[in-house]
């Protein structure tokens, strides 16, 4: 039961990391240099408010980029990512779909819904781009039917 635990809080310790991660490298260093790049664009000097934001955006981009590449980093996250993608440990039962397989299928039916709002369109404007376009479609959804 012990072991359950720690596997459950290192599963979620690696999830919340991987996000962390991904929001400290996208998200943070846009914020960070934003007043340097203000400071390249004007001449007015950037306040001290404003240098420390962006060290210490710094500061924590660097500290989970090293957690990240770190030995139990990597470990933690390639463990969270194996677990995500797991199959289900029991049987599906023959009514049961797969998570994977709900999501198909509600990706398909955007698909078709996407070619029909197409082909209105195209009625109405009669764009040559877009004739093209549902063509195209046209011929992965037959593409799609025919490699399974």
């Amino acid at each position: 039961m012990k072991t359950q635990k720690i596997k459950i809080k290192q599963s979620l310790l690696a999830t919340l990391l991987l996000l962390a991660g991904f929001q400290t490298l996208i998200v943070m260093p846009a914020e960070a240099d934003a007043p340097a790049k203000r400071a390249n664009y004007t001449s007015r000097k950037l306040s001290k408010k404003e240098v420390r934001k962006a060290r210490r955006f710094k500061k924590k981009k660097q500290r989970v980029l090293k957690f990240v590449n770190s030995k139990l980093g990597k470990w933690m996250i390639k463990k969270a990512v194996k677990k995500a993608l797991r199959r289900p440990k029991r049987k599906l039962s023959k009514r049961e779909k797969h998570p994977y397989e709900v999501l198909f299928d509600i990706l398909l039916v955007a698909w078709y819904i996407t070619m029909v709002g197409i082909f209105i369109n195209l009625l109405f404007t009669g764009d040559i781009g877009l004739l093209a376009l549902l063509l195209v479609m046209i011929a992965l959804t037959i593409v799609g039917y025919k490699v399974n």
